[in-house]
């Protein structure tokens, strides 16, 4: 494996790993440590550490070496805001250009979230600890790449692929879900599926807003929860 592809591959570990709250903010990385781990040079995760603080997912801190970087309120108030100004418009027009193909995905999409909603609801009797909530989390951000994919737009797929990402950092530093929410989500996807199958590109940029609006704020009522997971500034 050459030098560039090592790179690549340390990178989508390394962001994998903390998107998924397996590396938890303010953990030092020892970039040494982890090179010897995988028995690899130090270049190559050098290189990926500095994309990743160029993202945002690591911070370069004197004294103290790379850390995982923390999620603060603020950049959670700046990733749903970017999400409200993208999505309700992106999803206006998948519902504009949705073609036959993309129409049976959508209708494959509805069955699965009857299904989540139909095999989960009921073991959801409180707050808990989401079993299984990675695959949850995967199979909503891919929805949402899915109708960034029906605009026939490549570069809105770029942008809510990062979008998501970040989202889902959050939703996994959040570790517990809000039963009346997640059931709620889920019939917000419906609500969203249903209205760019009739094409009524209104009412699907309507349900997309309200369901980033109530996003937002389950979530940051979650992490507001437990300090430790999140700064104020």
């Amino acid at each position: 494996m050459n030098e560039m592809k090592k790179k690549t591959s340390v990178y989508q570990l390394l962001k994998k790993e903390i998107v998924l709250g397996r590396r938890k903010p303010g953990e030092v990385f020892g970039e040494k440590e982890f090179a010897q781990q995988m028995k690899i040079s130090r270049t190559p995760v050098h290189e990926a550490v500095m994309q990743l603080s160029q993202e945002g997912y690591m911070r370069i801190m004197p004294q103290r070496g790379t850390v995982i970087s923390n999620i603060s309120l603020d950049e959670i108030y700046k990733l749903y805001e970017a999400r409200m100004i993208l999505e309700p418009s992106l999803v206006r027009i998948a519902a504009e250009k949705i073609d036959e193909e993309h129409r049976q995905e959508l209708m494959q999409w509805k069955k699965d979230f009857k299904k989540i909603i139909s095999a989960k609801a009921e073991k959801w009797q409180n707050d808990l600890k989401v079993e299984g909530a990675e695959d949850f989390y995967d199979m909503d951000a891919k929805f949402h790449l899915f109708l960034a994919t029906c605009t026939g737009n490549e570069i809105l797929n770029e942008y809510v692929d990062q979008l998501m990402m970040k989202t889902q950092r959050i939703r996994c530093l959040s570790n517990t879900e809000s039963k009346d929410r997640y059931q709620a989500s889920l019939k917000e996807h419906l609500d969203i599926i249903e209205a760019v199958e009739k094409k009524d590109a209104e009412k699907a940029s309507e349900a997309m807003m309200v369901h980033l609006k109530n996003s937002e704020e389950g979530y940051t009522a979650l992490l507001m929860k437990d300090a430790s997971k999140i700064s104020v500034f």
